[in-house]
């Protein structure tokens, strides 16, 4: 059986984490694995003392990328999604050109799938999500944060995705979506590459 990477890549609280949960649920929790790219860096922040704010981890990725090369986290992705086992490999998510084209040159089959909604909606999920830093920002400051370099390429690398899920709707609305992706686009892709989904 083959093995199918699904690449994300999105603005802040578009809901890619909620696109994994319904992948999982649809393909089998023990049949999916997730790489995240921000789970990496805020654990690496941590580790230097830093508060995992998305400035601080902006910082980091920029300082790192000066002392190891801007592949220094593609590479890292790269090993993991190569090493995985399981018919689906998630790797969230893309924010750099270099992620782009390290998913497009795996010897895997792969889907890039950019899951967007309005800031809008994003800045009200930011105030509701407890995370470190997030739910204090003003609309504002949520907006500069947009501009952050490692923000700045997603809206480009989103407009070469090979699909695009809007997912500012209703939480109704958005489960729907998440589902009807899984049953129909994400079975057609799994079938082209004969990846066994559930």
């Amino acid at each position: 059986m083959g093995q199918l990477v699904i690449a994300l890549v999105g603005p802040q609280l578009a809901g890619k984490g909620k696109l994994v949960g319904a992948i999982e649920d649809w393909c089998g929790r023990e049949r999916v694995i997730r790489h995240c790219t921000g789970d990496i860096i805020r654990q690496m922040a941590r580790d230097r003392g830093l508060e995992p704010t998305r400035p601080n981890c902006d910082q980091l990725v920029r300082d790192l990328s000066s002392e190891h090369g801007e592949c220094f986290l593609a590479d890292a992705i790269r090993t993991n999604l190569l090493a995985a086992s399981t018919p689906v490999v998630i790797f969230d998510s893309m924010r750099q050109l270099v992620d782009e084209q390290m998913v497009i040159r795996l010897p895997l089959q792969h889907l890039r799938v950019y899951v967007t909604a309005p800031p809008e909606v994003r800045y009200q999920r930011a105030l509701a999500r407890q995370r470190t830093g997030e739910h204090q920002l003003s609309w504002k400051e949520f907006q500069s944060h947009e501009k952050l370099p490692m923000e700045r390429l997603i809206s480009l690398i989103g407009d070469r995705a090979n699909d695009v899920l809007d997912n500012g709707g209703s939480d109704n609305e958005n489960d729907t979506m998440r589902q009807e992706f899984c049953q129909r686009r994400l079975r057609k892709y799994a079938r082209q590459c004969a990846v066994d989904m559930a």
